[in-house]
């Protein structure tokens, strides 16, 4: 059941204005593909991680330095971060440990009395 947030991250929500609308996407149990290779024949072979990760990825709102302390705090851990996500397929939470592939905000505009960052993609995949 939805409790009105998407993810916890390390225990804490991550709220959702800081996250773009319609930028959330959740692939529970996917398996990664670990080689991709031809043959002498043409036929191609797959293979495939025989763990099931989930990954999830969303982006952060553009905002200014006076937010931007309180939205890193959520990333300042990039491994073996416990995180508890909505599962759309199912409709329940469901918890793991994840490492944070990316979350690298940069300047979009700053003047003298403040900085403003540009959208920036978060992409969280299970350990």
């Amino acid at each position: 059941m939805y409790n009105g947030y998407l993810i916890k991250i390390d225990g804490k929500i991550l709220p959702l204005e800081y996250m773009v609308g319609d930028s959330w996407k959740c692939n529970p149990d996917s398996r990664r593909i670990l080689a991709d290779i031809y043959d002498g024949e043409g036929c191609r072979h797959l293979c495939m991680s025989r763990h099931l990760r989930s990954v999830i990825e969303f982006n952060l709102v553009e905002h200014t330095n006076l937010s931007h302390p309180d939205i890193m705090a959520f990333f300042n851990k990039r491994e073996n971060v416990e995180v508890e996500f909505y599962n759309d397929n199912t409709g329940e939470y469901r918890a793991g440990i994840f490492t944070i592939d990316e979350c690298n905000p940069h300047h979009k505009y700053r003047n003298e009395k403040e900085i403003w960052y540009a959208e920036c993609a978060v992409k969280m995949e299970e350990n």
